[in-house]
């Protein structure tokens, strides 16, 4: 009969006799049957390969403390601020492209009646706003009043400006080259204001659309029942105008669309820097760095 504290192995019994371990010796021992980046509690302990501070916490690789950000996350790297910067610069070019070609076809081509206003409109305020507001747009979660825009900015709003007025001052100076007509008009009334203009009509009574401008040839010295000899667009697109000559807007448009795309691709690209924790710079604290201590989502 073998005794309880022996166990039969072959022929030869073997005792077995008690040990008790130290409790360190069973935290180890428990500690390795789990995770390896957990520790004896539980916990997440730290990733190896992280650079920690004198405090213990991990840093990643912003800088960060307490907080490894994901690589490709950041959108940090070469690859990804290149690609930015090109998704910039064809939003921006598309903008001047758009707003140039709005403004100008709208008296040149000529779009219908009832779409020059909505263009014109579209060119000249519109679309200098969406390069305003959509980076500002792509800042979210951030809260309006904390939202900081770079200086850059400033500029795709005015130089959108520029080129909507510009190109359709072109517009109206090509349509009235192609389709203009001299006539004799009489001025039948002269209205005052900031910007003089004066109704005209043609020999046979018909009134001459739109009204002549005060750049135009309503000068000063023009009074009602005064006839003068313009040049008019049977369309009424284009403003009609004594002079034929016109000058040459090429210089200021090309001007102006650099300065739109170059300055707007900057600031765009420049604005997510200023906004840490938003959504279009996710490389702060709360936007999807894994803390060092827990292993969880910050």
């Amino acid at each position: 009969m073998i005794p309880p504290d022996t166990r039969a192995a072959g022929p030869f019994p073997t005792r077995v006799l008690p040990v008790r371990l130290p409790p360190a010796a069973l935290t180890f021992g428990r500690a390795a049957s789990l995770d390896p980046a957990t520790d004896a509690t539980g916990e997440a302990g730290p990733v190896t390969g992280a650079r920690t501070d004198g405090a213990g916490a991990a840093d990643g690789a912003g800088g960060t403390p307490g907080v490894i950000e994901t690589p490709g996350a950041t959108g940090a790297g070469p690859s990804a601020r290149f690609t930015r910067v090109l998704w910039w610069f064809t939003f921006h070019t598309a903008c001047a492209t758009a707003a140039v070609a709005l403004a100008y076809l709208a008296p040149a081509a000529p779009l219908s009646w009832w779409l020059r206003g909505p263009a014109t409109l579209t060119a000249c305020l519109l679309i200098p706003l969406a390069a305003l507001l959509i980076p500002v747009l792509e800042l979210r979660p951030l809260p309006w009043d904390r939202r900081k825009l770079a200086w850059q900015l400033a500029f795709p709003v005015l130089t959108g400006v520029v080129l909507g007025v510009t190109a359709g001052q072109a517009g109206h100076d090509d349509g009235l080259r192609e389709r203009g007509r001299w006539t004799q008009a009489v001025v039948v009334e002269r209205k005052e204001g900031k910007t003089d203009r004066c109704v005209l009509r043609d020999r046979f009574g018909r009134e001459i659309s739109p009204d002549l401008t005060q750049g135009d040839g309503c000068d000063r010295y023009v009074e009602k029942g005064d006839v003068l000899r313009v040049l008019h667009d049977p369309e009424g697109a284009a403003d009609p105008a004594t002079d034929e000559d016109t000058p040459s807007y090429d210089g200021i448009l090309a001007g102006a669309a650099l300065a739109h795309v170059v300055l707007g691709t900057w600031g765009s690209a420049r604005t997510p820097r200023l906004n840490p924790g938003s959504r279009a710079n996710p490389a702060r604290p709360g936007t999807g760095g894994r803390s060092a201590r827990t292993g969880r989502r910050a």
